[in-house]
């Protein structure tokens, strides 16, 4: 009999997948940034899942920059950034581990980015920010 190259099965969260859908439909342009996602209730009608695990995915989303809450006004898909092109970068990671290992890879790459940018400010460039 033939040798069976048997790889484990990587159990996955549903709150992940749903990070994971949301985050391909962003990349795919089918969300825009200023788009804003239906209520939690509707997501997890629509998803077929709990209202918690739709917050758990909605927190994801916000760790990932992708999202921001408005109080009263709902959660909106934000305008690309650093961040997200960076996770664009882990992407890539985090197809080789989980979810939770590749949010530590990205915060160490940040916090990376962070020192080398404030290292190499000019005043320009910090008049620049202080104004935005």
């Amino acid at each position: 009999m033939a040798s069976l190259d048997l790889k484990p099965v990587e159990t996955v969260n549903t709150s992940t997948r749903i990070i994971e859908q949301f985050v391909d439909m962003i990349q795919t342009n089918k969300l825009q940034p200023g788009n804003c996602l239906p209520s939690e209730t509707s997501l997890a009608k629509s998803l077929g899942t709990s209202r918690a695990t739709i917050r758990e995915a909605l927190s994801g989303l916000k760790a990932l920059g992708v999202l921001e809450s408005i109080p009263g006004k709902g959660n909106f898909i934000k305008k690309p950034s650093v961040h997200y092109e960076i996770d664009h970068i882990i992407d890539t990671v985090r197809s080789r581990m989980g979810f939770l290992e590749a949010l530590e890879a990205r915060r160490a790459i940040e916090g990376e980015i962070c020192y080398l940018a404030a290292k190499r400010r000019t005043d320009s460039s910090l008049r620049e920010l202080k104004s935005s």
